[in-house]
């Protein structure tokens, strides 16, 4: 039995196709990855952890903003760490922000799993100065 069966899931394919409409900009999509009360922690906001959005409208919202913000986002995977529960995928994160500054960064989402579907999605990024 291979790792990835013993994964329930191919971390590959999760990865391609979770990051899938993000890169094509498809705040439907992304949002059908999550189950209906999944979560996305953002690298900023007023907690420690940043904001949290959590539900289909909270998640549309906060998605569509990060597409609005930087519309040429883009990203793609340097690595991963794949466990049956969770998938920690370490992205360069690259485009351009309203303001024609270029974007060029890796940040880590630790997505949570259930059933196929992403539960939460952590976010953190570096910060490049």
């Amino acid at each position: 039995m291979s790792a990835r069966t013993d994964l329930g899931y191919d971390p590959d394919r999760l990865c391609a196709e979770f990051l899938a409409p993000w890169n094509d900009h498809d705040v439907e999509a992304a949002i059908a990855t999550f189950s209906g009360d999944g979560f996305w922690e953002f690298t900023v906001g007023s907690e420690p952890w940043g904001r949290t959005y959590t539900g289909r409208e909270a998640l549309r919202e906060a998605i569509g903003a990060v597409f609005t913000a930087i519309p040429d986002i883009h990203y793609e995977v340097v690595r991963y760490h794949a466990a049956p529960t969770h998938l920690t995928m370490e992205v360069l994160v690259t485009g351009t922000n309203g303001e024609g500054k270029k974007l060029n960064y890796q940040a880590c989402d630790i997505l949570s799993l259930d059933a196929g579907k992403v539960t939460g999605k952590r976010s953190y990024r570096k910060v490049v100065s």
